[in-house]
């Protein structure tokens, strides 16, 4: 059987940094934490879609569709653990700009 990551630790940092728009009623905007990349996200009812790499090639629930499952309340997180997520991001975001000095 075919092992699926699941990107909670993404979902829960794009939370943190309030890097989730809604934009109507079923359609969102997630910002990557590099700010590189937007993937747009819709939620209707039971289906949910996304066209980020993981939903749109291989067919799983990327991070940008479980963070606004997280962004609706549909799923649960702890707020502290998101905010220790959002720091981890933070740094890992500006060793990687540094890096590419």
């Amino acid at each position: 059987m075919k092992e699926i990551p699941i990107s909670i630790y993404e979902a829960l940092s794009a939370i943190a940094d309030k890097r989730v728009k809604k934009i109507d009623e079923n359609q969102y905007l997630v910002i990557s934490s590099d700010k590189s990349k937007a993937y747009t996200v819709i939620l209707d009812g039971k289906i949910a879609s996304s066209n980020d790499n993981a939903t749109y090639w291989q067919h799983y629930a990327g991070y940008p569709i479980l963070a606004c499952y997280l962004y609706e309340g549909k799923l649960d997180y702890d707020k502290k653990t998101a905010f220790i997520l959002r720091k981890h991001t933070m740094e890992k975001t500006e060793r990687r700009k540094q890096e590419q000095l």
